[in-house]
């Protein structure tokens, strides 16, 4: 009796062993739902600084590049490339000083949040330029094929 005791005792503090090393890994490779999100970035106030366009391509692994252009009419369209990594609640922001030069009002500070870590849909945020504040909105683009249907598809009849 002693020896089977040892045995399931053994057994046991293997198993507790690999689920405790393997917990932590778990967390680390987190998965992101991947996709393609395109949205508006718009203002409060009339000031056509504060509205653009932005594409963001977003990886499994939390990664994603994105392209924005701020500004339509007085002082001309300025784009931008960023690009980072959502931390394991889906957030991902930037922050810096006020540039001297503010005739180019280039975004500063930056947030964004996906609405769901494994199957996003929406992704949230803001910017500023400590000149203007404008609100970032972006829905995920489905694309349907044969390896990704819609949810929709199907056989239909319709009686005309």
């Amino acid at each position: 009796m002693y020896g089977r005791f040892s045995k399931w005792a053994l057994r046991f503090a293997a198993v507790s062993l690999a689920v405790a090393c393997l917990d932590p890994l778990s967390t680390f490779a987190q998965t992101f739902g991947a996709g393609t999100f395109e949205g508006i970035i718009q203002s409060g106030s009339n000031n056509d600084e504060g509205f653009g366009f932005v594409v963001l391509t977003l990886a499994r692994t939390g990664v994603f590049s994105m392209r924005f252009n701020v500004g339509v009419n007085y002082v001309g369209r300025h784009s931008y490339v960023k690009t980072g990594k959502f931390d394991s609640s889906g957030r991902w922001s930037i922050s810096g000083e006020a540039p001297a030069d503010t005739r180019y009002e280039i975004p500063v500070n930056m947030t964004l949040q996906l609405d769901s870590i494994d199957n996003p849909t929406r992704i949230t945020g803001s910017l500023n330029d400590y000149t203007h504040s404008s609100n970032i909105s972006l829905e995920r683009i489905f694309v349907a094929s044969r390896g990704n249907p819609a949810s929709q598809a199907g056989l239909y009849t319709f009686l005309f």
